[in-house]
């Protein structure tokens, strides 16, 4: 009516609703700008890779400090209390307590010790840390998330293309029902009614919802999954993960841990428990082979015992002699029914230990289910997930792992039979697994899981890399995509109500300029709201 009033010199112009109507809908954009920023810079810091210089140590034992950018595989460095370390490393020497937090969200430190592995992107906290790099800073975990991140940000689900078709199909909705109702109230009453009426119809409309609410809680999502010890590639697979109705594992290194452990040690009539646990771990003293790491630590409460001309023997294990000067060795244990030498996918190792050429004690040594596999067999079930083994090793261990957790076995697998089952159990099939000969079929399924500690090629594959090898973050991975895709709809049919709902009441002459104003802000202001608060929620996680 101002405007009128400005053409017909009727009365004063004070263009108080206009301008109360702008600065609403400004100060709305304003909130919707910031939440987006705020979603962006979630990453950003989180997924930085380091740039200070690090010790390298040469062959010599000399030290000169490099860049990150030069360290490649194979090379020994050190890196300083509270440094980031940059590349991926396999540690030596004492180790050290390490915080995770930038890769996992973990609050509490972490010991890591000689041999295993730590991350680019961990903090040691408990004094410095040395270690062989494993990959190149380019290559490493950390360069890998802020690559996938990007990716992710940069890719728009299919919901999030919805969305944006919501928002655009709004638009020339809102402005037909504006032009519309500038008609039949300027027919009905008056020029200036069928403005105001109009103008309260372009107000009180709220495409931003549509546009802010898929890419807001996508992000929060990632965000979230991260802090967990989740890395997600894209937002496709979010969308993917709710579709999942069957979940296949892979055994070794995956439904079993990937360290060896003694399983069963027989003890020859006579001879003391010290006595044979003091053989073995002066034996298998300083070795890194994995048979012989699993030995040191089932040994490791007995001292060992003092050992003269002791020798590697490639594929027959280590002999010695002992103060007495008889010899002694633990290698395959030639009575054993299984075969000698450990197989590809599994088997059970057999180790004996001789003294003078007679057993002291025999060993059984193999792979052990994780503690948290039960766990999380359980939880997909009551998803309403299908969990089952499929594995290329066809032994008796396969089929008692299978009867421990319950679930179906198909074993003796080759890449290519594993390829034929998941083609035909469809894309509502998920695969989790860790090997070479797992990745054709992670990149198959429906959705790959690979555990982080696998191959580069099955990490590279897979939808989803698990950071933690925890095999209860995949129901959890997939509770959380479930929730998401929940969160979303319920958004955008909350916004398509208040749309239909406040556009007909302000096309109808119920709502003045200012109030549809304050009603379209509070609208981003809820949907905001519900945005930073699941935002506040992630970074407790």
């Amino acid at each position: 009516r101002s405007l009128q009033a400005l053409f017909t010199g009727s009365h004063a112009v004070f263009f108080d609703s206009a301008t109360a109507a702008l600065v609403l809908a400004t100060f709305g954009r304003y909130l919707e700008a910031t939440a987006r920023s705020r979603a962006g810079r979630l990453l950003a810091p989180t997924l930085d890779p380091t740039r200070e210089r690090v010790a390298w140590i040469d062959a010599q034992g000399r030290r000169q400090e490099i860049d990150p950018g030069r360290i490649e595989p194979g090379m020994h460095i050190e890196i300083g209390l509270e440094q980031r370390v940059p590349v991926d490393l396999r540690v030596e020497g004492e180790g050290a307590e390490v915080d995770l937090g930038v890769l996992t969200g973990e609050s509490l430190p972490v010991r890591r010790v000689a041999g295993d592995f730590v991350p680019a992107g961990a903090v040691p906290i408990s004094g410095s840390l040395r270690g062989t790099a494993l990959r190149s800073a380019r290559d490493s975990t950390l360069e890998a998330l802020s690559r996938l991140a990007e990716a992710m940000q940069a890719d728009p689900s299919r919901l999030q293309r919805l969305a944006d078709r919501f928002a655009t199909f709004l638009t020339p909705i809102v402005l037909l029902v504006a032009a519309a109702t500038f008609i039949v109230w300027s027919h009905l009453d008056s020029t200036g009614q069928g403005i105001v009426t109009a103008l309260s119809v372009l107000l009180v409309a709220c495409p931003c919802t549509y546009a802010i609410a898929a890419p807001l809680v996508i992000s929060i999502a990632f965000r979230r999954a991260l802090a967990q010890g989740v890395l997600i590639r894209n937002a496709e697979t979010i969308e993917q993960l709710t579709r999942i109705d069957r979940v296949a594992f892979d055994k070794t290194g995956t439904l079993t841990s990937e360290e060896l452990t003694v399983e069963r040690m027989e003890i020859a009539e006579g001879v003391r428990r010290e006595e044979v646990l003091s053989l073995v771990s002066a034996l298998e003293a300083e070795s890194r082979h994995p048979v012989a790491r699993a030995l040191q630590r089932f040994a490791a409460s007995v001292p060992p015992t003092s050992l003269q001309e002791r020798r590697f023997l490639p594929g027959r294990g280590v002999e010695g002699r002992d103060a007495q000067g008889n010899h002694v060795a633990i290698g395959p244990d030639p009575s054993a029914a299984a075969p000698e030498e450990r197989g590809s996918d599994g088997e059970v190792l057999h180790l004996c230990l001789l003294r003078a050429g007679s057993p002291l004690a025999h060993f059984e040594i193999g792979e052990t289910l994780r503690p948290e596999a039960k766990g999380a067999i359980e939880e997909l079930r009551r998803q309403g997930i299908e969990p089952f083994i499929l594995t290329g090793d066809a032994s008796p261990r396969a089929k008692a792992i299978a009867e421990r957790l319950d679930i179906p076995l198909h074993a003796g697998q080759t890449p290519e039979g594993k390829l034929r089952l998941l083609e035909a159990a469809g894309a509502g099939c998920a695969m989790v697994g860790d090997g070479l000969n797992d990745a054709p079929a992670l990149a198959r399924a429906g959705v790959g899981f690979a555990m982080t500690q696998g191959t580069p090629l099955a990490r590279g594959l897979a939808d989803v890399v698990l950071l933690h090898p925890d095999l209860r973050l995949v129901p959890r991975t997939i509770a959380l995509a479930r929730q998401v895709v929940r969160t979303v709809g319920r958004m955008l049919v909350a916004a398509t109500l208040y749309n239909v709902i406040f556009i007909s009441l302000a096309a109808a002459g119920m709502l003045r300029p200012l109030f549809a104003g304050m009603s379209m802000l509070a609208s981003s202001l809820l949907t905001l709201s519900f945005a930073l608060a699941s935002l506040r929620e992630t970074n407790r996680c």
